[in-house]
């Protein structure tokens, strides 16, 4: 599949079943990928929400698997 071309740029939860955003706390999030390297593949996953009013973001690095993606929180 090509990651890459596909999965770039914002995506916005329209519906999900992750506990995170079902307690209502955390509303319009979305998610945006952009690549940080080719070979293995590894996107920056930057996920933004409202939070008592004020937007919140939270990163991680996603690294491809074989098929897979492994989610790693950035360290700061």
């Amino acid at each position: 599949m090509n990651y890459q071309k596909y999965l770039t740029g914002s995506w916005q939860i329209i519906g999900t079943t992750f506990n995170l955003w079902l307690k209502g706390d955390r509303t319009e999030p979305s998610i945006t990928y952009s690549i940080v390297n080719n070979q293995p593949l590894i996107l920056l996953d930057q996920v933004r929400f409202r939070k008592n009013n004020k937007m919140k973001s939270i990163e991680g690095y996603d690294k491809l698997k074989g098929t897979q993606f492994v989610w790693t929180v950035k360290a700061y």
